[in-house]
This record gives structure tokens, sequence and C-alpha cells, in this order.
């Protein structure tokens, strides 16, 4: 993706991720009171009822939520992938300015204008981030407290035991948005040490059976939760030919976690055209009768199996890619 379809991908996963939060919040009594204690560090008010939540009001803050009862006025901001901007930034001095040259105003000072209007006791605000960017605020505010908070402070410390249904799916959403504390909240105390190279070796072999020597190229899109390797045009003629893909890439195949169906063997294709997808999905139908199908988005079509259901992992992979590249 060039640039501008990264930022607005990021937009959307954390537009996503404050819709799920704030619904959880709302809906899920245990996850509002962990939330509030947590991660925003309000123990008084926390199993409390009637806080009002609020999705993106304006763009000094992601989520807000209102307690009327105890004139508390909690605004927190999430960041997936972008990094805190300036005025989002308790630490600069551009957090407290209103607004100047076209530019956006200061949460903290949006904040601050907000309070004299309506009045609150408690305000505070919340930065969630991989990492916490700041430590200390720019400036003392008698009334605003700001808090830097990590997506780890959601996690509890035996997750797999305790996490309720709603925040079991949140969590599972977030790992798939990338954020790693998820990824990796279902692997403590795993032992993979005696099978951990045995992905890669499979896959090695399935390129050697088709001569194709590994190059480190083939993996510059692995990810924390899939494991493959491209599929490129010099080294798939025949698959290429069906494909028809603008790059260089025909495709790609290896492991997938496989939300929502489970983890799985998967073939990926990247036709060029909707004609050329057209034929492509022909092409597998016809050769592959029983194969699975899939169309995520845009042009890609997968071919995928569940562990349980393959013959072996390499063999599997095998028989797609031979059936296509004869």
């Amino acid at each position: 993706m060039d640039d501008p379809a990264r930022k607005q991908l990021m937009d959307q996963q954390e537009r996503f991720a404050v819709g799920m939060i704030g619904f959880s919040v709302e809906h899920d009594p245990e996850f509002k009171t962990r939330f509030l204690e947590r991660v925003c560090g309000l123990k008084d008010v926390s199993k409390t009822d009637g806080w009002d939540v609020l999705e993106e009001p304006d763009n000094w803050g992601d989520l807000v939520l209102k307690h009327p009862v105890s004139s508390s006025f909690l605004v927190i901001e999430f960041k997936i992938g972008a990094k805190l901007e300036e005025h989002q930034n308790p630490s600069m001095l551009r957090f407290f300015s209103p607004a100047k040259n076209g530019e956006c105003a200061g949460c903290g000072w949006e904040i601050a204008q907000i309070e004299k209007r309506e009045k609150w006791k408690h305000l505070r605000f919340v930065t969630i981030e991989s990492s916490a960017s700041w430590k200390k605020v720019r400036q003392a505010s008698p009334k605003l407290v700001c808090v830097p908070r990590e997506w780890r402070h959601f996690l509890r410390e035996d997750v797999l035991e305790k996490e309720s249904t709603i925040e079991s799916k949140v969590y599972d959403c977030l790992a798939n948005f990338g954020v790693q504390t998820f990824v990796a909240r279902r692997m403590k105390h795993m032992k993979l040490a005696k099978d951990a190279t045995k992905p890669l070796a499979i896959l090695s072999g399935v390129l050697d059976h088709f001569s194709v020597e590994f190059r480190p190229t083939l993996m510059r899109d692995a990810g924390l939760q899939w494991l493959g390797f491209f599929l490129e045009k010099k080294d798939f003629p025949a698959i290429t030919k069906i494909v028809g893909p603008d790059g260089k890439v025909t495709g790609w195949f290896g492991y997938h976690p496989g939300d929502p169906e489970g983890p799985r063997l998967c073939v990926e294709l990247y036709p060029g055209t909707d004609r050329q997808k057209q034929w492509t999905l022909k092409t597998l139908k016809r050769d592959l009768p029983n194969a699975r199908l899939r169309e995520p988005r845009d042009l890609w079509i997968e071919v995928f199996c569940r562990p349980e259901d393959s013959p072996g992992d390499m063999e599997w992979f095998i028989k797609v890619l031979t059936t296509l590249n004869k």
C-alpha cells in the first residue's frame, strides 16, 4: 500500500476499535469496570452506572465517557499504527493551545472549553498506544489529569480463564489489526521449541518441489499471525497465466489465522482485473471442485483447507499448486 492507503487503513482500524470498546463499556459491566480501573485509573466510580458513551464526537477525542452523577468527563485517544499528533500529546505545548493557521486546536484546550460550558469537576485525558510516547505533562492543570497508557494494560494476568465473551472478541479483533499485545496473549505458557522450525521446513519443501530456490524476498510480507511465501511470476508461469496479476507477485501460500473460520492452510491468488478474477474462479472450480474458496476483498481469492482436513500440510500445498501450475 502507498502512504495514503496505509493511513486510511489505520484510521479505519482505530475507528472500529473505538466502536468495539465503546460498545463493550456500554454492554459488559465487567469490561467497563476493568477498563475504568486498569486503563483509565478511575477506581472510585468504576462500578457505578449512568455512563454516557460517545464515539468520536469531535477531533479532540476518540472515545468520550460522561458520568453526570460524579461530574466526571473522560476522553480517551487510541492509537494502533499511527503516532500521537502534537495536538493529542500532553507533553507538547500545542495540546493546550487554540487552533492556529487552520490546524486543529489542542485536545487539552478543547476539553477546557467544554469544562467551562458544562461545569465538569473531574476531567481526565487518556492516551492508549503500543508503547507510551510521553510521560510528563507540558503544563500543569488543576482539573485535567492526563494519563499515558498502553494496550497491555487491558490484559488480565490469567487471560484465557477470565475474559468475558465480549472482551475476548474485542481482543481477538485487535490482534487481527496487528496489536502485538493481543496477538501474544494466547501464547503464554505455550512450549513450541520442538516444532518451531517445522512450518518453515514444510514451506521450503514446497518450493523445492517446484525447483524454486528460497529467497528472503519471498517472505517480505510475513506478519505476526501468518507465515508463508510469495508466488512470483517467474517461478510459477502457468499459475501466472491463469491469474494475470498486475505486478511480479502472482499469489502467496502458507499458514493463516483464518478468523472467523479458525487457522488454515491457504493459497492466495491476486488476479489483475475483474475479468481475470472470474477466469481464475472458473479454473479453480473446474480443476479443484472440492476446494474451499473465499473472496475476502477486491480481486483477492483464497483456496484454503482446515488443518483437520489436510492429508498433510506439504501434500495439500503441492496438490493445489500442481493442479494450477500444469
